[in-house]
């Protein structure tokens, strides 16, 4: 006979276990992982005080060297006791204090855990990045800064307002803006090796995406004063330098546009400074009304992806075959033209860009029809094939694959049906560089057309290291 109550109590045994099963799942494995990273808040791979050195390795993970390193305890400044070091890696997973945020207690003491904020996120927040070159060199008491600096326009004063300046172009397509700096040395001891001082031109969105300027000579303003020996508290006004700006640079474009313009000290290496976070000052700049000048870009007619996609589409990421300034393809006198442009066929799978007529010379590509790509898909028994145009804008990127979805003619498969798989795939440039589609040419972003620019629909593209980016 079976036992009704006994049965019932295992069952309800199992669901209370399965209830407690869920509260641990739920609320008890949480709170002691979120509690374990409240223990431990600092990513050792991480860099509180962004002086280059990790935290794994840092003795002071948020006391930066500023360029000079206390050489038994790695990552702490000159100076530094253990005691100091020790106290540091302590109270670096401290916690922001509620009543003083100038002070840091180990447990967050705020009412919303959401505000609990580390002693390495507040330095971290704080502090700006050690320049890479920090440290580098003859370490003494000498400490290189710009003082202040003055800007005209044609020997006209432009003072600065707010920390920006506002120059009407009047449709011109750059800006000729003159500097005269004034250098000092902070430290108590003469600075008296070679160091240099630049302009550089940034991105607005990105302060550290930066180029260097160019003089009106038409060379490199990275080093466009150099100096050596400035004594210990010594300032020097230096001599007045015309820099061009807004053209193929981070304040490039039509209209209006905007860049940082960043002054800077650099001593190559050759000093270690005791102080290297004020070795630049840096303005905003407005270019109204501005003209743009587009670069001088190698071009395409034709870009191909040849490709093996019998059947069913499998999509996947695939470089293209390649570029050609006229059509692409095989001569055929039978048909008129050969899609098949890849000699498939031993010894030297040859590809045909200059002897090319495909879509066909008799019945050409016409102007307005967009960047010519064509497809060629691999086949044992028979060649597919297809081609389309893209739509002004588009980008076959040399790193990052994607889809081709904007073309101002659809795609026709004119042999076969297997060609259109390309439509699934992502695309890749050579690498030889990046391609942007504009007026029925494909541009080329190699390294001769770095920070040269292109205009589509009133959004300006600058080639960048190979690639293209929206500006």
């Amino acid at each position: 006979m079976i036992n009704k109550k006994a049965t019932t109590s295992k069952v309800i045994g199992v669901i209370i276990s399965l209830i407690f099963a869920v509260i641990i799942i739920l609320v008890v494995i949480p709170w002691v992982v979120s509690s374990f990273q409240k223990l431990n808040p600092i990513d050792e791979m991480g860099d509180c005080d962004r002086d280059n050195v990790n935290n794994f390795r840092d003795k002071c993970p948020c006391l930066s060297t500023k360029g000079v390193e206390e050489e038994k305890l790695p990552g702490c400044p000159l100076g530094t006791s253990p005691d100091e070091a020790d106290y540091d890696t302590k109270s670096c997973s401290y916690f922001v204090s509620k009543s003083n945020p100038d002070n840091f207690v180990p447990k967050c003491d705020q009412d919303d855990e959401d505000l609990c904020m580390t002693k390495c996120d507040k330095v971290n927040g704080e502090l700006p990045d050690l320049p890479e070159s920090a440290g580098k060199g003859i370490a003494g008491n000498y400490d290189l800064g710009i003082k202040e600096f003055s800007l005209s326009v044609a020997a006209e004063s432009k003072p600065l307002v707010n920390n920006q300046l506002d120059l009407d172009l009047k449709g011109e397509e750059k800006a000729e803006l003159t500097l005269e700096p004034t250098i000092i040395n902070y430290g108590a001891d003469a600075a008296n090796l070679p160091f240099y001082l630049g302009l550089k031109i940034c991105s607005s969105k990105n302060k550290k995406e930066c180029t260097s300027a160019t003089l009106t000579s038409g060379t490199s303003g990275n080093k466009a004063w150099s100096l050596k020996n400035l004594g210990a508290g010594e300032s020097k006004k230096l001599e007045k330098q015309t820099f061009q700006i807004g053209l193929g640079d981070y304040c490039d474009g039509q209209g209006d546009t905007g860049c940082f313009v960043k002054i800077v000290v650099d001593s190559e290496n050759n000093l270690a400074e005791t102080e290297e976070f004020n070795n630049e000052k840096s303005f905003f700049l407005v270019l109204s009304n501005k003209k743009m000048k587009e670069g001088t870009f190698t071009k395409y007619k034709t870009i191909e992806l040849v490709l093996d996609a019998d059947g069913d589409a499998t999509p996947q990421d695939s470089p293209i075959s390649q570029m050609c300034p006229g059509y692409i393809g095989q001569k055929s006198d039978s048909d008129g033209f050969g899609c098949d442009s890849a000699g498939f066929e031993a010894p030297n799978f040859a590809y045909n860009c200059e002897s090319g007529e495909f879509p066909s010379e008799k019945e050409p590509f016409s102007p307005g029809k967009g960047c010519l790509l064509v497809v060629s898909e691999e086949d044992e028994m028979d060649y597919d094939c297809g081609y389309a145009g893209a739509e002004n804008g588009v980008i076959i990127d040399r790193l990052t694959p994607n889809k081709i979805t904007s073309f101002k003619t659809p795609f026709l498969n004119t042999d076969g049906t297997d060609a259109a798989n390309a439509l699934t795939y992502k695309w890749k440039a050579l690498e030889s560089g990046s391609l942007l589609s504009k007026a029925d040419q494909w541009h080329l972003c190699d390294t001769k057309a770095n920070f040269q620019s292109v205009i589509i629909n009133e959004v300006s593209f600058i080639c960048k290291e190979k690639r293209w980016i929206k500006n």
